[in-house]
């Protein structure tokens, strides 16, 4: 699950696992590793930072992960009304 996951972030953002890792100064050999086995939990804090997202969406099923985008989205949207009609007019 992890790897799909990590490479499907990796392509919303733009970029593929390998570019992803050479351009955070490792070796490309780590992709091949991350297919069979989990990265070190320091890594993985890392590829959440570099990819912008939560250490927790390496894990999450496509339901699950649709559902928590949603949430987040709506979150910004009931924060940016909220600021807009605090403004003077």
């Amino acid at each position: 699950m992890f790897y799909q996951n990590f490479e499907r972030i990796c392509i919303e953002r733009g970029t593929t696992p390998t570019t992803l890792v050479k351009s955070m100064g490792w070796s490309s050999s780590k992709v091949t590793q991350w297919k069979a086995n989990l990265p070190k939990k320091d890594d993985l804090q890392k590829l959440a930072k570099a990819l912008d997202c939560r250490v927790t969406d390496f894990f999450m099923n496509e339901d699950d992960f649709q559902k928590s985008q949603l949430s987040v989205r709506d979150g910004d949207e009931e924060d940016m009304l909220r600021v807009y009609r605090s403004l003077d007019r």
